[in-house]
């Protein structure tokens, strides 16, 4: 028998916010929409977002659940609204002025009733700036079939060529930065701060054991008794790398996320860099939430930026050490300042859309080609 409707359930992290939206099954696939544009990057900490369009249906009724009022935050020309939890910070939805259906957020999707339905149900495309950025996105192919961009899919109305690409192509210099350090924030700049390059404490100052991306999980970790500083690739890179576990895209509301890890001793919240970072105490619009036990994830308040990813000593292992969410970085600062793990998307086998990350992943090893001697490419002199 054919199903005529199926269900998606959405659900942030702290489960304040859900609601359920019926599908004909006739509008399948759906389309979901990747935007990697300046302001994408910056409202979500991400290198790109991530939203499948519920053409049916619009932000009225759903903005609230549980008497618990979302946070929405819009964009300076009034033509972009989103909607992230105010507990958790996960990003839910995304509505254009002009309409046109309601964008969730596909990090906090779930499908129920799909069993038997034989269409896909999504469909991955880009926005238009895509192929036009020169930014890192890993992400060019699904299938072996390379994304499309959404303007000239027929299935995707022509008055919606803006609804994910609102910002121009990002300025040369993102950062305001010296010849040293970094600036890092979000989009509406009510969390910002400095790093600076690596120095003899970033080695000795952190601990940590090694990461899912490196060494899984699933195969038993690795404690990293020594502690050889993983996180410094080079004697002048952090490590970034690429994260699909169930808990980040529940906090982040997006399916990959993208963090690099780098230790406390260099991030200030002050030019003059005499103001430490902390995760203990709130600062700017910085909000927090455990997200498990151990766990400390920071965002935004205003508008919903990831922040970092923080683990306890006594629990994670973890100390002097924090995950920053690449997106707060400029593309100059990523440039100069990380080197990129590409031999695994952390949590690959947990993945919620196993095409995307296997796109991913597929991305990450061309692009490894491509740049392998470059110093961008993350290689370690010790084993894991």
């Amino acid at each position: 028998m054919t199903k005529d409707v199926i269900q998606i359930i959405t659900s942030c992290n702290c489960n304040k916010v859900h609601h359920t939206f019926s599908i004909p099954t006739s509008t399948l696939p759906l389309p979901a929409i990747l935007c990697n544009c300046n302001s994408a990057r910056h409202i979500s900490g991400a290198l790109f977002t991530s939203y499948i369009l519920l053409t049916g249906y619009d932000s009225f009724g759903v903005v609230g659940c549980d008497g618990l009022e979302m946070v929405v935050y819009g964009s300076e020309d009034g033509g972009v609204k989103r909607w992230f939890c105010g507990d958790c910070g996960s990003h839910v939805y995304r509505e254009d002025h002009g309409g046109g259906g309601l964008g969730v957020a596909s990090g906090v999707v779930k499908w129920e009733g799909v069993e038997g339905v034989e269409k896909e149900l999504i469909e991955w495309m880009v926005c238009d700036k895509w192929y036009e950025e020169e930014k890192d996105t890993f992400l060019t192919r699904i299938d072996g079939e390379k994304l499309e961009i959404r303007r000239k899919k027929d299935k995707l109305p022509s008055h919606l060529d803006t609804i994910t690409s609102t910002n121009t192509k990002a300025p040369k210099k993102t950062t305001e930065s010296t010849s040293e350090t970094v600036q890092a924030h979000c989009h509406c700049k009510g969390v910002n701060f400095y790093i600076t390059p690596p120095n003899i404490s970033s080695s000795t100052s952190a601990r940590s054991p090694y990461p899912d991306l490196m060494v899984p999980a699933h195969t038993g970790g690795n404690p990293n008794v020594g502690n050889k500083p993983w996180w410094l690739p080079s004697p002048t890179r952090y490590l970034a790398g690429t994260c699909t576990c169930p808990s980040c895209r529940a906090s982040s509301g997006f399916d990959i996320t993208f963090w690099s890890f780098i230790p406390t001793c260099n991030i200030f919240l002050d030019t003059t860099l005499t103001t430490p970072f902390t995760t203990t105490q709130t600062w700017g619009s910085l909000k927090t939430h455990s997200s498990s036990k151990g766990v400390t994830r920071g965002f935004c308040g205003i508008c919903g930026a990831n922040v970092f990813w923080a683990g306890s000593k006594d629990i994670q292992g973890r100390e002097g050490l924090i995950d920053i969410a690449v997106g707060l970085i400029g593309g100059e600062g990523v440039e100069r300042m990380l080197a990129w793990w590409t031999g695994r998307v952390s949590f690959a086998e947990e993945a919620g859309d196993g095409k995307l990350v296997r796109g991913l992943e597929d991305g990450l090893r061309e692009w490894a080609v491509v740049n392998r001697g470059s110093g961008r490419m993350a290689r370690h002199e010790f084993e894991v």
